[in-house]
């Protein structure tokens, strides 16, 4: 294992939000070798961002390519975390991770390089690409750059491709990677990263094969390395109405950190707009970012003194991620919906304190 690369994909981005420098952190403790970060262009700056669009890991909407910086740094990615530009992140990861830069936008590749060169990483970095001709055109700007071609699917020649591209690497998906792939390539002086592997039998196959690196994002399967912050527990409860009646939050939080958990409140943020002083044009952002914050917790515990739609669809969507969630209700008769989508229910909040102590 100590030859082979764990690369964090966008980071640790099981654990934090892809791409952002809490994921990068998370992939340094986490003991990974290299991280990878996606490149897009807003409009007056490179960022480390993956999809053309805000719309999927951002409280905004629209084209990224449209934004100015100043307009991406008000997006929310999730517990407290902002969209880094690529110089914050190469800066974050010089002299402690190694980058693999991956270029989603053909045009920008003289950019990132010159960028990477100025930093002094070009030794250290790998450059890969969906677009084959923008990793070409790296080598006829730098001959120096390492660089890989990633490939979907069974493409029928893909070292023959990785030829086209003057390309030291191939990077094909996990599961379209085969003992001839591998044979193939390392014939021909090829380096072979095989990408996502989030599962360690799989990732125990690719090695038996000889892969030269594994992109996963849970770089702890393979690194075997204890989890690099405390589990979070997300504090939901109904709001509006009860504006005035939020101190139940401070005790869940306390009770929360003395069993060991990382408490996440997002009412210390909202107070704003509940209590008026935001407008209701924020209420799409202010259900953005809490979803987003959920989406990096591990464990929904959800106060209800009364019914709530809010919080219903919170405890919906936790139990779609596949978080655990205690519900505290002093209600009698919960409905059966509510029961089917949680994982232990308690009357009292000293219900819950003492199950905690005891797991």
């Amino acid at each position: 294992m100590s030859k082979v690369w764990v690369v964090a994909h966008r980071g640790a981005s099981f654990w934090e939000p892809e791409n952002s420098l809490a994921a990068l952190e998370a992939a340094i403790r986490l003991g990974a070798s290299h991280v990878e970060v996606d490149v897009r262009r807003c409009r007056d700056s490179l960022l480390a961002f993956h999809d053309p669009t805000v719309d999927r890991t951002t409280d905004g909407r629209g084209s990224l390519a449209q934004l100015s910086l100043e307009e991406v740094k008000k997006l929310y990615l999730g517990v407290g975390q902002r969209v880094p530009t690529l110089e914050e992140a190469l800066e974050a990861m010089r002299g402690r991770i190694n980058p693999v830069i991956e270029v989603k936008e053909p045009g920008t590749e003289g950019e990132i390089l010159r960028l990477v060169e100025e930093l002094g990483l070009l030794d250290q970095a790998l450059f890969v690409s969906f677009h084959h001709s923008a990793l070409l055109n790296l080598k006829r700007l730098n001959p120096k750059a390492s660089t890989g071609i990633i490939v979907r699917g069974e493409i029928l020649t893909p070292v023959e491709a990785a030829r086209r591209a003057r390309a030291e690497w191939i990077l094909p998906d996990h599961r379209h990677t085969t003992s001839q792939l591998v044979s193939k390539a390392k014939a021909e002086g090829l380096k072979v990263a095989a990408w996502v592997v989030n599962d360690r039998a799989e990732a125990d196959r690719l090695l038996k094969l000889g892969v030269d690196a594994l992109a996963s994002d849970r770089p702890e399967i393979l690194t075997e390395r204890p989890l690099h912050r405390p589990l979070r527990a997300y504090i939901g409860g109904p709001i509006q109405g009860l504006e005035e009646d939020q101190a139940y939050r401070e005790v869940l939080a306390e009770v929360l950190r003395k069993a060991g958990f990382e408490p996440v409140d997002p009412w210390l943020r909202e107070q704003a707009y509940y209590r008026g002083v935001a407008g209701k044009a924020e209420a799409y952002r202010l259900v953005r970012r809490d979803l987003l914050d959920l989406e990096y917790c591990e464990l929904l515990v959800a106060y209800m003194p009364r019914l709530s739609a809010g919080l219903a669809m919170e405890i919906y969507h936790a139990k779609l991620k596949g978080k655990k969630v205690y519900l505290v209700s002093p209600l009698e008769d919960l409905s059966p919906w509510l029961l089917a989508h949680t994982d232990q229910t308690f009357k009292t909040i000293e219900e819950l304190e003492a199950f905690l102590g005891n797991i």
